[in-house]
C-alpha cells in the first residue's frame, strides 16, 4: 500500500476532502501533531482540512489537538462494538479479499455517539472529555475487579461544519 505524509496528502487533496479518519497503528497523535504543525508553520491552511476528522485516541491527546485545528465539536465512538460491515461490500463495490479486514463504522455526522447513548448529534469539547474520563475510569474498575470492560477502542471524531448538529 502506497504511503504518504499526512501533511502532504492533505495539502495535495485542496479542499476535496470531506473527512478523514486516521488510523496509524498508535502513532495517530504524532500524525495529527505533524498537521497541526504544518497550519502552524502555514504549509497548510484551515481550509485544506476535512469538515470531519476521526483519530484514534483519547480527548486529552487527540481530542485537545483537533481543537487547536479548529474543530468545534466532538463525537466518541465505541470502535469495538460498531456493526463491522465493510460498506463497499455492501454496494457491491468490492468482493472477496479486497473486502477483508475490520470496517469500523460510519464515520463523520453519520456515526454513532458513544456521549449521547448512540445517537448521531455531537458533543462540546467539555462534554466529550468528561465523558471520555468517565468512561476511563469505569474501564480502570472493571479491569480492576477482574472484569472485561465493555469498550476501550474509541475513535475521536471533531467538526468543524456548521452542518454538525449539536446534541440537545
Amino acid at each position: 500500500m502506497p504511503c504518504e505524509e499526512l501533511l502532504r496528502f492533505v495539502g495535495n487533496m485542496g479542499t476535496e476532502l470531506s473527512h478523514i479518519k486516521l488510523d496509524a497503528e498508535g502513532q495517530d497523535r504524532k500524525c495529527l501533531q505533524s498537521v497541526l504543525n504544518g497550519v502552524r508553520a502555514k504549509r497548510l491552511t484551515q481550509d485544506h482540512l476535512p469538515a470531519t476528522f476521526g483519530v484514534e485516541g483519547r480527548m486529552a491527546g487527540v481530542g485537545v489537538l483537533l481543537k487547536k485545528l479548529g474543530y468545534k465539536k466532538f463525537k466518541l465512538v465505541a470502535q469495538d462494538v460498531v456493526q463491522h460491515t465493510n460498506p463497499m461490500q455492501v454496494d457491491n463495490i468490492c468482493e472477496g479479499s479486497s473486502c477483508a479486514g475490520q470496517w469500523s463504522g460510519k464515520f463523520g455526522n453519520d456515526a454513532a455517539n458513544a456521549i449521547a447513548n448512540g445517537n448521531i448529534c455531537w458533543s462540546t469539547f467539555d462534554e466529550a472529555l468528561s465523558k471520555d474520563v468517565s468512561l476511563q475510569k469505569s474501564w480502570d474498575r472493571a479491569t480492576s475487579n477482574g472484569q472485561r470492560p465493555r469498550s476501550t477502542w474509541i475513535d475521536v471524531m471533531g467538526c468543524r461544519s456548521d452542518d454538525c448538529d449539536l446534541c440537545l
